[in-house]
């Protein structure tokens, strides 16, 4: 596996966190934050959409098809809990409960990060097979 794999991914949710934050806006501080706390958002739905990915490839045979469609639909359903988590953060912020806000997004960034080297890992090793 190859670095060059993670970073790919990685540098188009960079790039679209960037340009949704900065064209033709006036960006504040309050601006940077929501935008840091709905990234999870993107990057599970970037990780259904690489699953979906080996679906459609069916690199692996039928039988690694149905586990990568099953991993799809959880991902799907997990996207749910991130925007429910996003959502509540973006409200914590507004209270002023930083060290809640501070749980939250780790808890979601935890999740959906893992789900995008789940997903990457998954279509790697379709293609080796």
């Amino acid at each position: 596996m190859q670095l060059i794999e993670f970073i790919l991914p990685g540098s188009l949710l960079f790039a679209k966190f960037l340009i949704k934050l900065f064209i033709d806006k006036n960006v504040s501080a309050d601006d940077v934050v929501g935008a840091f706390l709905s990234l999870p958002v993107d990057i599970i739905f970037l990780s259904a959409s690489l699953f979906a990915a080996g679906v459609i490839s069916r690199a692996g045979g039928v039988e690694s098809a149905h586990l990568t469609l099953s991993f799809f639909v959880l991902s799907l359903l997990v996207s749910i809990i991130i925007v429910v988590a996003w959502r509540r953060s973006e409200a914590l912020f507004a209270s002023d409960k930083f060290w809640a806000v501070a749980g939250v997004a780790s808890l979601s960034y935890l999740i959906s990060i893992s789900s995008l080297f789940l997903a990457v890992s998954g279509l790697l090793s379709r293609g080796e097979a």
